[in-house]
C-alpha cells in the first residue's frame, strides 16, 4: 500500500467497498493517482484483476491513463480490449489528495465474438487461460448506456468514500468557529467507521422505504454520539403522500417539524449538503439530504444539545444520508423491475395457457417442487424463489427471453442446465453450483411425467420443450448428496402430502353428459379452464393466479360465460352444470 491512508480506515474502507461491490455485483478497487492499490479488488473479480495487473505490469501504464482525466470529477468509461470496458471515479479528498474508484468488467453488445478472439490472442499463454476464457463467454453483453449508468451508480460509493478522507488531513485542521482538532477527527475514530460499514450492510438490505426509515433510526442511534432526537422524512412527490418516522419526538412537535421541513425544502429547492439549523427553543438540528442520484427523497435530521457536537458529526452523518440515498435507488430499481418483469412473466404464462397446457401445468408443478425441495435441504428462501422462478421460465426458448433484459440469474441457470445434455458434458465432473444441480434434479424428474408427442401444428416461437424431454445422462454431473437428498425429499413428499389432483378442463366438464351442452353454450376452451376453477370454489384472484392472468381477464370471460350458459353468477352455473349431469343417463361426477 503506497498511498497512505490511516490504519483506523483502511479495514473499514475495505469493507464498505467490499459491501458495496456485493450488492452491486461489481468488481471495485481503489487506488492512489499513480494507480497503485490502496484496497483489494472486490469480487466477482477474476478478469477484473487480470485487467488492473496487465495495466500495472505496462511501464506506466496506469499513470498515463489517469493523467488522461486531468481534473475532472465524473466517472469515466475506458477500454481494455476492444469490447471490454471499465469505469474510473475521480475522488478529489482535499489538499492535493487524489484517488480513483475502479469498476467493472462490461462487455458491448454484440462484440463477445470479437472479444474472445482478441482475448485467446493476448492470453492463450496465461496459467489461468481456461478460467478466464471460460468467464468471458458467460460474461452478459450490455449496451453503452448501460454501462455509463452502472459507472454512474459506483459514483454514490466514491462520494461516500472521499467524505471518509476528506476528513483524514496529515496536519492540523479547524472547525468552522476556528478551534484546532488535533490529529484524527473525533468522528473518523475506529467505532465510528465501524458503525459505517454496519450501516452500509443494514441499509442496502432494506426492501421498502417503511423498512429504510426503521433502520435509518437504529443505525443513527446507534452512533457513538449523544443525540436527542432522529426524523427522516421521505418525500414522495404527493404533498399528501410524505411520510416520516421519529424517535424523541412527540406526535405534535414532529408534524410540526415536517411542517416547516416542507415549507423550506421540496425537490425543487432542496439541501445540496448538510446543514446545521437552529430551530426555536436552541434545539439543534443536523440537517441531511437524502439525494438517490441527482434527485432529492428526504431530509435525514439529528437533534444535538450543543452546536459543537453537532460539528464534529456532520461527516458521518452526511455518510449515512449517502448510504440511505444508494438504498433508495436500489429499492426504487427493485420495485420497477420486479412490477414489470412480472407483467412480462404473467404474459409469458398466459401464452402458454392458450398453445399448450399440458406444459403449462407441468411446469407450474416443477416450480412447486422446485421450492419444497431448496426448503426441504434449508437453502436460502432467495435461491428457493430463484429456482422455482426458473421452471417457470423453462418451457419458453432462453434467446427470445434474454432480449427482453428480465430474470437473468434464472437465464442463466437454465443454460447451465442446457449445457448438461451436451455430450461432453457426460464426460466432465466439474462442481455445479447447487441451485444448477436442484433445478436439473427437478427438470429431469418432471421430464418423466411429460407427455411424449407435442401438439400437432407449426413449432411455437417461443416455446422450447426440450427442458421436459427426458434426458438419462442429464444429471450425471450432479453429486452424490444432492441426488440422494432428492430421493428422500421424494419419498417424505409423497407420504406427507394428499396426491395433488390437477384442476383443468379434461375433468369434470369433460364429462360425457357436457359434450353437447358445451356446444349448445359455444363454451371455449379457456372458457372451460375457468369453469374448472368456478365449480372447485376458487375466488377471481385465485383463478388468475392460477392461469396467470390479470384479474379484469377473468371478469371478461365470466361476463361471457353468463351470457352463454343464460345465468346471472357463479352458483347457478355450478348448479346448472351438475343439473346436467344428473339428469343424464350416465353419471360421471
Amino acid at each position: 500500500m503506497i498511498a497512505a491512508v490511516p490504519d483506523t480506515l483502511m479495514e473499514e474502507i475495505q469493507q464498505l467497498q467490499d459491501t458495496f461491490g456485493a450488492a452491486a455485483d461489481q468488481a471495485i478497487v481503489l487506488t492512489d493517482k499513480d494507480g497503485c492499490f490502496i484496497t483489494s479488488p472486490a469480487t466477482p473479480g477474476t478478469l477484473f484483476k487480470e485487467m488492473l495487473d496487465s495495466l500495472q505490469d505496462t511501464s506506466r501504464g496506469c499513470e498515463r491513463l489517469l493523467h488522461r482525466l486531468g481534473d475532472s470529477q465524473d466517472p469515466a468509461v475506458m477500454e481494455w480490449v476492444p469490447g471490454l470496458k471499465y469505469a474510473v471515479t475521480p475522488l478529489a479528498a482535499g489538499y492535493g489528495r487524489v484517488y480513483y474508484l475502479w469498476s467493472g468488467l462490461y462487455m458491448v453488445q454484440g462484440t463477445k465474438e470479437q472479444v474472445l478472439a482478441v482475448f485467446e490472442a493476448r492470453m492463450q499463454n496465461h496459467p489461468a487461460y481456461g478460467r478466464l476464457i471460460s468467464s468471458l463467454r458467460a460474461m452478459p453483453e450490455i449496451s453503452g448506456e448501460r454501462i455509463t449508468e452502472i459507472g454512474k451508480s459506483i459514483s454514490v460509493l466514491a462520494r461516500i468514500i472521499c467524505k471518509l478522507l476528506a476528513g483524514w488531513v496529515p496536519k492540523p485542521q479547524k472547525d468552522r468557529n476556528g478551534r484546532p482538532f488535533n490529529g484524527v477527527p473525533e468522528q473518523l475514530g475506529m467505532e465510528g467507521v465501524l458503525r459505517l460499514k454496519e450501516a452500509a450492510e443494514d441499509l442496502q438490505r432494506a426492501g421498502s422505504l417503511e423498512e429504510l426509515g426503521k433502520q435509518l433510526l437504529d443505525v443513527v442511534t446507534g452512533q457513538p454520539f449523544p443525540q436527542s432526537q432522529v426524523l427522516v422524512l421521505f418525500q414522495n412527490g404527493d404533498h399528501a403522500a410524505h411520510t416520516y418516522y421519529a424517535r424523541g419526538w412527540t406526535p405534535e412537535s414532529g408534524d410540526y417539524y415536517v411542517r416547516d421541513l416542507e415549507s423550506r425544502y421540496s425537490p425543487q429547492s432542496f439541501l445540496s449538503s448538510a446543514i446545521i439549523h437552529e430551530a426555536a427553543g436552541g434545539l439543534i438540528l443536523l440537517e441531511c439530504p437524502l439525494l438517490a442520484g441527482n434527485e432529492f427523497r428526504g431530509i435525514l435530521s439529528v437533534g444535538f444539545r450543543q452546536l459543537r457536537e453537532a460539528e464534529q458529526w456532520i461527516i458521518q452523518l452526511e455518510t449515512v444520508a449517502g448510504l440511505a440515498g444508494w438504498a433508495i435507488r436500489l429499492i426504487e430499481k427493485d420495485s420497477r423491475y420486479w412490477k414489470q418483469s412480472g407483467v412480462f412473466l404473467a404474459s409469458l404464462r398466459e401464452y402458454l395457457q392458450n398453445n399448450n397446457i399440458p406444459l403449462q401445468y407441468l411446469s407450474l408443478d416443477a416450480s412447486e417442487l422446485a421450492r419444497d425441495f431448496a426448503r426441504y435441504q434449508e437453502r436460502p428462501e432467495a435461491e428457493a424463489e430463484l429456482v422455482s422462478r426458473a421452471c417457470l421460465l423453462a418451457p419458453f426458448r432462453s434467446d427470445l427471453l434474454g432480449e427482453y433484459g428480465f430474470f437473468a440469474k434464472e437465464l442463466e441457470l437454465l443454460k447451465q442446465v442446457d449445457r448438461l445434455r451436451l455430450p461432453e458434458c457426460s464426460q466432465e465432473r466439474a462442481v455445479l453450483p447447487p441451485a444448477v444441480q436442484l433445478l436439473a434434479l427437478v427438470l429431469h424428474h418432471m421430464s418423466g411425467q411429460a407427455e411424449r408427442k407435442h401438439p400437432g401444428g407449426p413449432p411455437l416461437k417461443w416455446i422450447d420443450y426440450s427442458r421436459f424431454s427426458p434426458e438419462p445422462d442429464m444429471t450425471t454431473a450432479v453429486e452424490d448428496e444432492p441426488r440422494t437428498s432428492f430421493e428422500r425429499f421424494l419419498q417424505s413428499r409423497a407420504y406427507s402430502r394428499p396426491k395433488k389432483r390437477a384442476v383443468t378442463g379434461s375433468r369434470l366438464l369433460d364429462s360425457a353428459a357436457l359434450t353437447l351442452p358445451k356446444e349448445e353454450w359455444g363454451i371455449s376452451p379457456r372458457e372451460e379452464e375457468v369453469l374448472e376453477l368456478i365449480v372447485h370454489g376458487k375466488t377471481n384472484k385465485e383463478i388468475a393466479g392460477a392461469l396467470f392472468i390479470s384479474e379484469h381477464t377473468v371478469k371478461n370471460h365470466l361476463s361471457r360465460i353468463f351470457n352463454k350458459m343464460n345465468v346471472t353468477d357463479r352458483s347457478q352455473i355450478i348448479a346448472l352444470i351438475y343439473k346436467v349431469i344428473l339428469n343424464s343417463e350416465r353419471i360421471e361426477i
